[in-house]
């Protein structure tokens, strides 16, 4: 397995199925930018409202070989794994990426359990063998790194900063490496932002501005 975080904005995805697997799967590539396609008979409570807002499409019927065509990610998350393994075969040969629950053997690529603070996002992956062992690192990782989400955007803020005062990347590179260690994000976990910003403002003031 090759970990990647990929692009999905305005990318078609298509869900067979619409329960509670899938309403987790879809609702995560949805928040993604990506325009989902739920087909299935039934549909998980939580993918009413999303549906009756226009954020996703939902086609009450079984699959459809015709709507596969200019599809990107398929999602085969149905309780019948033969109609999966089917679907599967049919957006593979249309060159979409799939992903069949609970079998990585006949997926293209597997979706992690993904721990989200702001813009800071780290994914956890078993490769497919222990996804509960996954979801309890997730949601240990969203405990513990909740403030270093929260003051993620002020630390990019002085990323940029920091780029106009060094162009050359390799001083960047230099200057964060010699910065941003183990005892500022220690800092940063424990609630102490503040030392951590003043030390951040004095490293910047040292290459020619004060903040």
């Amino acid at each position: 397995m090759y970990p990647i975080m990929l692009k999905i904005d305005g990318r078609r995805c298509i869900c067979i199925g619409g329960g509670e697997v899938a309403a987790r799967k879809v609702l995560f590539l949805c928040s993604c930018g990506a325009k989902v396609t739920i087909i299935s008979p039934v549909l998980h409570d939580t993918l009413k409202t999303p549906v009756i807002a226009g954020q996703m499409i939902w086609i009450a019927d079984i699959w459809q070989s015709a709507l596969w065509q200019e599809c990107d990610i398929v999602i085969c998350a149905t309780d019948n794994q033969q109609i999966n393994y089917q679907c599967a075969a049919m957006a593979k040969e249309h060159g979409a990426l799939v992903n069949v629950v609970d079998d990585e053997a006949a997926s293209d690529f597997i979706m992690p359990a993904v721990a989200v603070m702001g813009n800071l996002m780290i994914a956890v992956g078993t490769g497919g063998t222990n996804p509960r062992l996954a979801s309890v690192i997730r949601a240990d990782l969203e405990e513990r790194y909740t403030t270093v989400g929260a003051c993620e955007p002020a630390l990019t803020g002085y990323r940029k900063i920091v780029r106009n005062l060094l162009p050359a990347s390799c001083d960047r590179s230099a200057f964060w490496c010699k910065l941003l260690d183990q005892e500022m994000l220690q800092q940063v976990v424990r609630g102490e932002w503040n030392l951590a910003e003043e030390k951040i403002r004095r490293a910047i003031s040292n290459i020619g501005i004060k903040l």
